[in-house]
């Protein structure tokens, strides 16, 4: 990025620093007249797991800096900062564009103010923008809320909440227009495909992304990057049931965007150390589902009132499991009787 009205020009680093290049002076010897040569080394993030995502400048006054943690900070060409947009809840900051408008003052009372003329260098000011995030959240900032305390107004508005990971896995609401998407990078979002628009819930902390997946099950060689990986919902459209790399069953309520508590864990194993799961099927009547793994395997769940259960509140159970193919299991449905008294 080149600095207006000079020769330097920055290059920033995953390291939190940013490296000044300006024209060499050098008139003979190993270097050429106009050259430019590393000048200087700044750190701007003190932290060194912070890297430097974004670099460019704004209205010719500041250098703007995106961070791989969420912020954005305006520097002069002196490197000092100026402002700084830290509460925004972001990820790494993929891009910034700033709006044509003319830049406005992020203290409107500065422009009242009697030595506001002589003063106006250092109040800061610069045009409404737009940032985008590795979580592909793009939020819309105004200057004022660098001078807002509240830090529930810092966070910008959001304008769009975008799929951040490859979809591994799709169901369709059975009564009202709503597609449930499981993302590979371990969230679930839930769209209304007929009014379009914004997300009608999402929730992108089911799963810590950090987590270490080094303990996968052998069977997860298809899609290594998955982690739920199968979903369906009952016929009611009351439970989302959601399969992982490691065959357990978490049920989601589709309302309250959040995991529905169980008294027993659902699991394709008793060892903890199931299968992919690439098939959820549930009958017709809504008390049982199956589910087929990469271990040629197809379990059944039943859902039922639990044994000593007074308040009569059915939940899923685990009902059975057979390894019924020597090959890959490539889909499973329910049959149905041909009597109706069955």
């Amino acid at each position: 990025m080149f600095i207006p009205k000079t020769e330097m020009a920055v290059s920033g680093t995953e390291g939190g620093d940013i490296v000044v290049w300006d024209r060499s002076l050098i008139i003979e010897g190993i270097g050429e007249q106009n050259e430019k040569r590393l000048i200087k080394v700044v750190t701007l993030n003190q932290d060194i797991d912070v890297g430097i995502n974004v670099l460019m400048t704004c209205d010719d006054k500041y250098l703007v800096v995106g961070n791989s943690n969420g912020t954005i900070r305006f520097y002069d060409f002196d490197f000092k900062v100026k402002a700084w947009f830290e509460d925004l809840k972001l990820n790494t900051i993929k891009s910034i564009s700033f709006s044509k408008k003319q830049p406005m003052l992020a203290d409107p009372k500065a422009a009242d103010h009697e030595a506001y003329d002589k003063e106006s260098q250092d109040h800061f000011k610069c045009s409404e923008f737009i940032v985008a995030d590795s979580n592909a959240v793009v939020v819309q900032l105004k200057p004022t809320i660098f001078e807002d305390i509240d830090t529930s107004k810092k966070k910008g508005t959001t304008l769009m909440n975008g799929i951040k990971s490859a979809i591994s896995a799709i169901a369709v609401h059975p009564t009202k227009p709503i597609i449930a998407a499981a993302g590979s990078d371990g969230f679930i979002i839930f769209w209304d495909y007929l009014n379009k628009g914004d997300l009608v819930g999402n929730q992108y902390e089911f799963f810590n992304p950090k987590e270490n997946r080094d303990d996968k099950a052998d069977g997860d060689k298809k899609n290594p990057q998955a982690f739920f990986t199968a979903m369906t919902f009952t016929p009611n459209g009351e439970d989302l049931l959601v399969g992982d790399y490691k065959g357990y069953i978490k049920i989601v309520d589709p309302v309250e965007f959040k995991f529905k508590k169980m008294s027993m864990e659902l699991k394709t194993s008793d060892t903890g150390h199931g299968m992919y799961l690439t098939k959820m099927v549930v009958n017709d009547e809504g008390n049982y589902f199956a589910t087929a793994d990469t271990q040629n395997c197809v379990c059944v769940f039943k859902y039922a009132i639990p044994v000593g259960d007074k308040v009569n509140h059915p939940e899923w159970f685990f009902n059975g499991k057979i390894r019924s193919h020597e090959i890959e299991i490539t889909d499973i449905a329910w049959g149905k009787s041909l009597d109706e008294n069955d």
